[in-house]
């Protein structure tokens, strides 16, 4: 028998691709004639790029950048850098249907070393690690409601927020930043980093407008030995296009560095610097909406066959942002520090769970400290901070998750004696909690009109003793009653059992 159902289409993320590979660096290189010879090296530092990635048939590419500076002290005592540049690509093999994914990547160095074989010539051996999770929007047709007036349907309210679309573009970069006609002239860059940040997200009808800043700090080595530093702010925009966006969702934005160069001018009397730079500017858009589903169902006439699927929605419940202060000492008993002539950091995030409706994170920040001393080559600092965070939120429930970040907003330093520095650290934190539901939903009827149900009295009223904390609906189905029905004879207002009591079953 041909049943006239209706149905709506529910919109669901789903994961067609999630891996984690290890990609190792072994290369080595010979320095330029323009770099004099190595004494010592402080500190081989990486940074990772990821500079492309696209979808090919089934697979997933990769293309990316490993920047390697070597900082060293060459025979004259001075600091000195060098940077080379390690390319990577990776394919992961994925299946049907991956064609209109969205891809999402990060990479990051799980370990690197390096060793001076010349005085010249460097031997890099490392890994990094390159996770890609491709995600893509699949509609799923439900059956909302069934035209029939014998047939008892479950129905839930599944907490969700819907994906309406993703949109991603690079935007390219030049500046050109003087560090003034009164300061020494530039003899070497010694180091670069960059940090890209959406400061404002607009949202328009099939457009989201970002608002950005690039910010560069430059370590760089002066004609008379000094060590100075520049911060560059660099505002940037880009526009892009998803459709079906409006005033009314909402919207997740970011980005990232993708590539980073700075450069001192041409000019032997060099007082400026060019900062090329690439940064992905993204935005996942979203609405809430949630969705009503049919989650059981049966006839009081005829044996039916139902079929179920099951489908996972997600809601954001709330979004954390919170900062936190940090501090440490890094201590060097051998040695006698003057000063300091550098300093990085990067934060890790080791754990992060939410039980009994609190966040809580662990971590690490790494810092790294190049220092003047006395009657000595500058030498390197490093210490691992651990760091721990909680928050008490407004829910509770079993089935939250999080996406957390950690980002070190600024670092400090003071020299507390010959041997001991103290560091401070300023946190930003943040996590977007989500309610993740899977339920088996209603998809497919079929009823069989030559088989009525057998019921199992065929009274006009049937009297069941029903135990406390007993949903109405078990007893219904259990005879093939009518839900409706069942409540209004027995005056109940509640769909389960308050306490142990008789129940009237009418068997209509």
């Amino acid at each position: 028998m041909e049943q006239k159902n209706l149905t709506m289409p529910v919109t669901v993320n789903e994961t067609v691709l999630k891996e984690t590979a290890e990609i190792p660096i072994d290369t080595d290189y010979t320095l330029p004639d323009y770099c004099p010879e190595i004494s010592k090296i402080l500190k081989c530092k990486t940074d990772v790029f990821i500079i492309s990635k696209g979808i090919n048939g089934k697979n997933v590419g990769i293309d990316g950048n490993v920047l390697i500076t070597l900082i060293y002290v060459s025979d004259e005592g001075e600091l000195y850098s060098y940077e080379y540049q390690y390319p990577f690509n990776k394919t992961f093999e994925g299946t049907d249907g991956i064609e209109n994914a969205d891809v999402f990547a990060a990479a990051k160095t799980d370990y690197i070393n390096c060793r001076a074989v010349s005085p010249r010539k460097v031997d890099v051996h490392g890994a990094i690690s390159l996770c890609v999770n491709a995600q893509k929007k699949k509609p799923v047709e439900i059956i909302s409601d069934i035209d029939d007036d014998t047939i008892e349907l479950k129905r839930s309210v599944i907490p969700a927020t819907s994906p309406i679309g993703y949109a991603e573009k690079y935007v390219n970069i030049e500046e050109e930043t003087e560090i003034g006609q009164s300061s020494d002239a530039v003899r070497c860059v010694l180091r670069y980093e960059g940090t890209a940040r959406i400061k404002e997200c607009k949202l328009l009808p099939n457009k989201a407008m970002l608002k950005g800043e690039l910010c560069v700090k430059t370590v760089y080595a002066t004609v008379n030995g000094k060590q100075q530093h520049l911060s560059t702010v660099i505002p940037f925009s880009q526009l892009l296009g998803i459709d079906g966006l409006n005033e009314s969702c909402k919207a997740s934005s970011g980005c990232k560095l993708c590539f980073l160069e700075v450069k001192p001018s041409s000019s032997e009397e060099s007082k400026s610097f060019t900062i090329n730079a690439k940064v992905l500017a993204f935005c996942k858009t979203y609405c809430e909406n949630d969705v009503e589903v049919i989650t059981d169902a049966f006839s009081r006439k005829f044996e039916t066959e139902f079929k179920k699927n099951s489908i996972r929605l997600s809601k954001l419940c709330c979004e954390v942002t919170d900062r936190m202060q940090i501090k440490d000492t890094a201590e060097e008993n051998d040695i006698k520090i003057c000063s300091v002539c550098d300093m990085w950091y990067s934060s890790v995030i080791e754990n992060h769970s939410i039980e009994n409706g609190e966040l809580k994170l662990s971590g690490f920040i790494n810092a790294c400290i190049i220092a003047d001393c006395e009657d000595e080559d500058p030498c390197i600092i490093e210490k691992k901070i651990p760091f721990e965070y909680s928050k008490k939120l407004e829910i509770n429930s079993d089935n939250l998750y999080c996406e957390p970040t950690v980002n070190v907003l600024s670092g400090s330093y003071i020299i507390a004696s010959e041997n001991c520095i103290e560091l401070r650290f300023e946190l930003e934190i943040k996590a977007a909690i989500y309610t993740d539901n899977t339920d088996a939903v209603l998809i497919g009827v079929n009823i069989n009109s030559s088989k009525p149900v057998e019921k199992t009295s065929r009274g006009a009223m049937t009297v069941y003793f029903a135990s406390k904390d007993e949903n109405i609906w078990n007893i219904a189905k259990k005879y093939c009653a009518s839900v409706k029905e069942i409540m209004r004879i027995n005056e109940l207002t509640e769909e389960t059992i308050e306490n142990d009591r008789m129940i009237l079953v009418p068997m209509i």
